[in-house]
């Protein structure tokens, strides 16, 4: 038998995620997508190249059946939306759904006529789907139009999905992605929890309030909670239901039932004063409350 002594404690396997960013709760909220052709189902229309090449494949979608490929060879190239209209003073959240060459850095913005940015976030892709958020308020009414695109220099291939683009109000954030084609929890819902307000993949899409299948995505840090353990998220222990015979000893198995299982999330938040703490235990309260 081998001992092992350890002076500092061993990388975990599973660490826990007490980041803050980490965990995050999905608040019921109506809201539109804005990108008339968010998933490339059908084609690349309201899309153009800028300096490489785009193509419309059906492998290794985020969503759906198809994604938008993007080849790359200048700092300049990236693929652009054909434009929105933006009035001044609206907030905006922008999100999309990248898979780029892993340690390679990108740039995705929402750029004016003359091709100014007006709102720009960067990322070092990590070669699998990473979610891109940011938020954008132009100061003049008018057509601005979204990019994604590279940083360096050398020949490359990535893919986009699940664009979005949502006015949203001062202290609200992004939320889960909206398309047409996505469905609620419950089957049959009147209204439909997801719709297209036109040609299916050529139109607007909205979300209702009332489907708890996505919603504004609030992250724990925006309620100053640093999160120390998540107890019940393993395997539900199943019930195992059998039939007694009526004469004889013992019985048969019937079946076997997955049972409900509730999870734990604990914590501390953090405030500098008793009236502060109050204040966000109560936000908090009121983000969990199902009838909020």
């Amino acid at each position: 038998m081998t001992y092992r002594l350890h002076r500092t404690l061993p990388p975990a396997p599973a660490p826990l995620p007490t980041t803050r960013h980490v965990v995050r709760v999905v608040v019921p909220i109506a809201r539109t997508n804005e990108i008339t052709n968010p998933s490339f189902e059908r084609d690349t229309t309201g899309w153009n190249a800028v300096g490489g090449s785009i193509l419309r494949v059906t492998a290794g979608a985020w969503v759906g059946q198809a994604c938008l490929l993007i080849q790359m060879s200048s700092p300049n190239d990236g693929v652009r939306h054909s434009g929105l209209v933006m009035t001044a003073g609206e907030l905006r959240a922008i999100s999309l759904h990248f898979k780029g060459t892993a340690g390679r850095r990108y740039r995705f913005q929402v750029e004016n006529g003359s091709g100014g940015s007006t709102a720009r976030t960067t990322i070092t892709a990590t070669g699998r789907w990473q979610e891109v958020v940011w938020y954008c308020m132009t100061e003049t009414t008018g057509t601005y139009y979204l990019l994604a695109g590279a940083l360096t220099t050398g020949a490359d291939a990535v893919l986009l999905d699940g664009v979005q683009s949502e006015v949203i109000q001062p202290g609200e954030t992004y939320s889960t992605y909206i398309d047409g084609d996505q469905r609620g929890l419950t089957a049959n819902e009147s209204p439909p929890a997801y719709t297209w307000n036109g040609v299916p993949h050529a139109s607007t899409s909205t979300r209702t309030g009332r489907t708890r299948a996505g919603g504004m995505v609030m992250p724990l840090s925006r309620y100053n909670v640093l999160l120390t353990a998540i107890l019940g998220l393993g395997l539900a222990i199943p019930q195992n239901v059998g039939v007694s015979y009526a004469q004889l000893d013992g019985g048969y198995d019937d079946f076997t039932r997955k049972t409900e299982r509730q999870f734990t999330l604990m914590g501390r938040i953090d405030a500098q004063s008793e009236v502060e703490l109050h204040q966000q235990r109560g936000a908090l309260a009121q983000l969990f409350d199902r009838d909020a």
